[in-house]
Order: structure tokens, then C-alpha cells, then sequence
């Protein structure tokens, strides 16, 4: 059976498939890496916060229970207390070894520097937002989250970025918010909640 587009009716049914086709695309390719970072960034400073309040309430001498306390404080996967010269004092993970994180590039750079240090590592595949901070005796607590394993914060947080209407203007596609700004008129192509 062979198809015809020979009708005005199939050729509009074509084109209008295509635009769809790629006014998607170019939500996914350029709306989904800009969310994943807010969400990155609004988890680090998340764990930022805590690892702040968490480090001023630390106790003289920490143990496993306060590493354990501190990863729920922190809603973090992981917590750990590595000593001044990075060693892994303690660790909230108890089963298996702490090998994974024995050379932390976050929290190696929080002992050079004595100053809190952030950012995102991978293990096993997985990438972790982390969040290293330094105590009054030199250790440094360590807290790590998967960017996916998120708190009702920053789920309101994502919530509340992700309604975007992409509009079709005559200086081609943008945000519903980016139309406004600039005072163009265009066509609704999609909406994003």
C-alpha cells in the first residue's frame, strides 16, 4: 500500500507532526539540562545548610551517632567524618568498606582549604551532589545526596520552575516569560508542568 501526500490535508497533517517533533526536541535538548542543574544546585545548597548547622552543633568528641544523625539531618544518602589527614573516621554507610570515598575530591579540597567546598561527583555511575565542610578540629563532615533522591523542599522548588509555555514568535521558539519580557506575540506550541 502506497501513501499519498498528494491531498493539502495529509501535507498540513505532515508538517504539523514535524513541528511538534521538533518543538519537543528542542524542549528536551534545551529545557531538561538547564532543570537537572537547578535541581543540582538547589540540592548542593540544601546540603550546604545543614552541613553548616550540623558542623556548629557537632560535640567535642563526634562518633558513628552523630554520622548517622547527621545524614538524616541532612536528608543525605551518605555521611562522613574524615580526620585532618583523610582518613574515614566514620561513616553513615555501615555495611562495606569506605574505600569509595577515601579520596573524595570534594572533601580533600575542604581539608586543603579549610573552607567549605562543593560540588558533584560519580560513583558507580551514579552522580552525587556533595557538600564538604571543615570543623573546629580540623575534620571534615562530608554529606552526599543523590540529585534524584529528593526532600519536599526542592520538589516544591522544582515545581514551581518547571511551568514553562514555549512560544512560537517571530524571532523563533522561546519561554512564555522570555515573550513577555521582549513584548512579542506568538503561537502556543507546547506547555510544560
Amino acid at each position: 500500500m502506497r501513501f499519498s501526500f498528494r491531498s493539502v490535508g495529509a501535507r498540513l497533517s505532515l508538517a504539523l507532526a514535524v513541528v511538534v517533533a521538533g518543538a519537543l526536541a528542542v524542549v528536551w535538548v534545551v529545557l531538561v539540562p538547564t532543570l537537572q542543574n537547578r535541581l543540582v544546585k538547589g540540592r548542593i545548597g540544601l546540603l550546604a545548610e545543614s552541613a553548616r548547622e550540623i558542623v556548629h552543633s557537632e560535640p567535642g568528641r563526634p562518633g558513628q551517632d552523630f554520622i548517622d544523625d547527621a545524614a538524616r539531618t541532612a536528608d543525605a544518602n551518605r555521611a562522613i567524618l574524615f580526620s585532618s589527614s583523610g582518613a574515614v573516621l566514620f561513616d553513615s554507610r555501615q555495611t562495606g568498606s569506605s574505600q569509595d570515598v577515601a579520596q573524595d575530591p570534594v572533601a580533600l579540597r575542604a581539608a586543603e582549604s579549610l573552607a567549605r567546598r562543593e560540588g558533584v561527583v560519580h560513583r558507580a555511575g551514579e552522580p552525587f551532589a556533595e557538600v564538604a565542610v571543615p570543623d573546629r578540629a580540623g575534620h571534615v563532615l562530608l554529606v552526599a545526596a543523590s540529585p534524584d533522591a529528593l526532600d519536599c523542599a526542592t520538589c516544591a522548588a522544582a515545581a514551581a520552575v518547571v511551568d514553562v509555555a514555549i512560544v512560537s514568535t517571530p524571532r523563533g521558539l522561546m519561554s512564555d516569560r522570555d515573550a513577555r519580557r521582549q513584548r512579542l506575540g506568538g503561537e502556543l506550541v507546547a506547555v510544560i508542568w
